[in-house]
């Protein structure tokens, strides 16, 4: 997994999960 763009919204998912989150839409589509 890459590191997302969106990295600090949510450190707990933005860590290995690809799923989408409240603000996490963009970390998925980002890889």
């Amino acid at each position: 997994l890459v590191k997302p763009i969106r990295a600090g919204v949510n450190p707990s998912t933005n860590t290995s999960t690809p799923i989408p989150t409240i603000r996490g839409g963009g970390q998925s589509m980002d890889q």
